[in-house]
């Protein structure tokens, strides 16, 4: 190992500048003091030191082999001529060969002044970087390059016969430069020829690639021999003069490669050129490739196996690339995102957004089709009910077990709720009389064993106990006249048993013996449907939405009126916080909480996804599937071509047609089961949808 600590910076050869030559109280130096910590030779071989000026810097490392000397060291840097700087120094500590730590600053010489710069190489430095290029290690913290030096007056010790003013015998840089040059010729460092200002571009970095409408930052500045800010100049190849000043931007730069140019204003003096690149703004693009899982194909996967899906983009990069599927919202970001099991069952419509550095925004769209673990249909058919089916559906109720049908031609269908359970079905008429009346309304109190009908003549009470339809007995309501009922429901208040019937000419509400008509009642006013929500009683009609509040073991008060609905509201079902119903045209959503009204019909073009199928609503329904953790509200709207599915969680929606599955696409009737499947009545018969 060597153990030589050399701070010898005269080479051999050098002509000195004789201390006599002016008077060395007037000497422009800098007297570098090299110190550390580090014991030698233990723990430190030698120092190097590096000093650049305005050419490429040359490495001064010239002790002796064998020679050993003690730290603190001192090195003379004498100004002869030319600006006063910027100086770099760099001084390096190395043990067994390995540069093992450093410390840079950044100078400049005060005209007839001696100056000291203290480097020290310390212990808690060693292996350690900083980030930023103008930053250097001092004593284990990153502090500025740049510093303010104090005058040297040789009385801190030191001093030794290599260096300062009072040492004419050795320590002064020799030569026009004012820094040392060996035998080739080479400059170390300061340029006495530059006699005007030094200029420095800091940004943009040199080989930058912009594009069309990028700003681009320019940053520079040009300092005089006597350390005064000199006007800078800046200039491109492809722009003859870009601006005056230090700092600017633009961003309406040609398209092409700018050699840029930053010079002191009057003058040559100018700053190494950097080159820039401005390109064409990309075409905006999104791109869903393929979708992978093993044994699967034709966009048609299975619910309990991963399904990978890749995609990409161009633009003005960085890009960021968001996935959102119709039923989960956002799934992930990135060029490949894995759907987790098991995947909900469904039609899916899959998104894949690209937003690039401009903020423009590039989306596309790919549906797919999720089966149910065993299932091939997305809906299946209830043959056996459908083949004894008389008449067209009207009216549709469920208590889970079994489902009520109920027909144009007067006649009640009873279905096992389980297609796969073949018992018989069994079909009643609901009255002897002629002609038989229409079924508008069906339903079923459980814990009452008791289903009720609304005909176009009457309300019935039918005994549905063990899974048969008999002893269907006429209500008595008072003073029925001419009102025609159009739907009707048991509500249980606290142990006590309310009725409400609608009809066209008002609301009968009241126990269950002898039903007064309501309070409800307006001229020409039809009441359509009713459902329960957030401790109400909604009921849907001609003029609007009503509600009664279900508190204190009565039907309280007088029924509330909620003015702002766009029509005639003819289906309805409600949540703690919504109501939906159906429209003449479209549907709509009250918010309880917000007093708000909002309308989706065909024309809407702001959901994430596809939009309503039709305007022409016959029937809506109401789910609660828990999908990733988290119960969702999603809307069933049965139309004239198609059943739409509305998530209003991600505000999309999704159409099925007899593609997917429906025996018919006209759908008559939708009623979200207690399983969240979805029972439906089309033209075609009844179906059944086990997804969610």
């Amino acid at each position: 190992m060597s153990t030589r600590i050399g701070l010898s910076w005269m080479l051999a050869g050098l002509s000195l500048i004789a201390a006599c030559a002016e008077d060395p109280a007037k000497l422009t130096q800098i007297v570098v003091v090299v110190d550390s910590d580090l014991t030698v030779p233990e723990q430190l071989d030698y120092v190097q030191i590096e000093v650049s000026g305005t050419k490429k810097p040359r490495v001064i490392d010239a002790a002796a082999e064998g020679e050993q000397q003690k730290l603190p060291q001192t090195l003379g840097l004498v100004y002869s001529g030319g600006p006063l700087g910027p100086v770099h120094v760099v001084a390096r500590g190395w043990l067994e060969g390995k540069m093992i730590v450093e410390r840079v600053a950044d100078v400049r010489f005060k005209k007839d002044q001696t100056l000291k710069l203290a480097l020290r190489l310390s212990r808690a430095c060693i292996d350690s970087a900083c980030e930023a290029a103008d930053e250097t290690c001092d004593e284990g913290n990153c502090v500025s390059t740049s510093m303010t030096l104090p005058t040297f007056d040789g009385n801190d010790g030191t001093l030794f016969v290599d260096a300062g003013p009072w040492s004419p015998e050795g320590g002064a840089f020799a030569g026009d430069s004012g820094l040392s040059s060996d035998a080739d010729g080479g400059d170390a460092g300061l340029d006495s020829a530059v006699a005007g200002p030094v200029c420095t571009i800091n940004s943009p970095p040199d080989g930058e690639l912009y594009y069309v409408g990028d700003t681009v930052s320019f940053d520079g500045s040009c300092i005089g021999p006597d350390g005064a800010n000199v006007e800078p100049q800046w200039m491109s190849t492809l722009v003859k003069k870009l601006g005056n000043g230090g700092t600017f931007t633009n961003k309406k730069l040609a398209v092409g490669t700018h050699e840029l140019s930053l010079c002191a204003s009057g003058t040559d003096a100018c700053a190494p050129t950097r080159q820039i690149e401005v390109a064409a703004v990309p075409e905006l693009s999104a791109t869903i490739g393929a979708f992978v899982q093993q044994g699967s194909s034709d966009y048609v996967f299975r619910a309990d196996a991963d399904l990978v899906v890749s995609g990409e983009g161009t633009g003005v990069p960085p890009l960021e690339l968001t996935w959102i599927d119709s039923f989960a919202g956002e799934i992930g970001k990135g060029a490949q995102i894995t759907f987790s099991q098991p995947m909900v069952p469904g039609r899916h419509l899959l998104r894949l957004q690209v937003k690039d550095a401009h903020d423009r925004v590039k989306t596309v769209e790919r549906g797919f089709v999720v089966r149910a673990p065993g299932r091939t249909k997305l809906f299946e058919t209830y043959d056996a009910a459908n083949s004894v089916l008389m008449g067209e559906i009207t009216a549709l109720a469920s208590d889970g077990t079994f489902h009520y049908v109920g027909t144009d031609a007067g006649h009640l269908l009873r279905v096992v709720a389980d297609i796969t359970d073949s018992t018989p079905t069994t079909v009643t008429a609901t009255a002897t009389m002629m002609p038989r009346p229409e079924v508008r309304g069906l339903y079923v109190h459980s814990s009452a064993n008791r289903l009720y009908m609304a005909t176009s003549a009457d309300v019935q009470s039918c005994d549905v106990t063990n899974g048969t339809v008999k002893n269907c007995a006429a209500l008595m309501l008072g003073n029925l006249g001419m009102a025609k009922p159009r739907c009707v429901r048991r509500l249980s208040v606290e142990g006590t048993d309310y009725l409400a019937v609608g009809t066209t000419a008002g609301l009968w509400v009241g126990p269950n013996s002898m039903l007064p008509m309501g309070t409800l009642r307006e001229t020409g006013a039809e009441f359509n449907a009713l459902a329960e929500g957030g401790g109400k009683l909604w009921i849907a009609g001609s003029n609007g939405l009503s509600s009664y509040s279900l508190a204190s073991g009565a039907l309280s008060g007088n029924p509330q009126k909620f003015p702002g609905a766009t029509g005639t509201l003819k289906e309805i079902v409600a949540s703690a916080d919504h109501v939906w119903a159906t429209l003449s045209s479209g549907f709509t959503r009250y918010d309880v909480n917000d007093d708000k009204w909002f309308t989706w019909t065909n024309s809407y073009a702001d959901a994430q996804f596809g939009r309503l199928v039709d305007d022409d609503v016959r029937s809506i329904a109401i789910t609660h599937p828990v999908i990733d953790g988290i119960a969702h509200d999603v809307i069933w709207i049965g139309t004239a071509v198609g059943l739409s599915r509305f998530d209003p969680a991600v505000n999309s929606f999704t159409t099925y047609s007899i593609v997917d599955g429906l025996p018919d696409n006209t759908v008559l009737r939708v009623v979200g089961l207690p399983s969240n499947e979805l029972l439906l009545a089309t033209p075609s018969g009844l179906a059944i949808h086990r997804g969610q």
